[in-house]
């Protein structure tokens, strides 16, 4: 997750609006519908496996993915970021 919001810190930032009794997700100031897929927990530290899944998906035009990713990914050491690939 700090990997894609520091890749995000250049556009708008997402948010929720209400509107009535619904929440709506804007995106670049836009209405975003998201097109997901979940992984299983383990999955998202297997690189190899993330990225021919996110491959095919984005492929069959998927627009998000939903993936836990622990501590140990994004600070392998403390202090130091492991952070390498831009998820946007």
């Amino acid at each position: 997750m700090l990997c894609l919001l520091c890749s995000l810190s250049a556009f708008t930032q997402p948010r929720l609006e209400k509107q009535g009794d619904a929440t709506r997700l804007i995106v670049d100031d836009k209405l975003f519908l998201m097109l997901a897929g979940e992984v299983n927990n383990s999955s998202g530290s297997n690189i190899g496996h993330m990225e021919r899944t996110m491959k095919a998906w984005k492929e069959s035009g998927f627009n998000s993915v939903l993936v836990s990713v622990s501590w140990e990914i994004v600070e392998p050491q403390e202090g130091s970021s492991g952070c390498k690939y831009n998820f946007v």
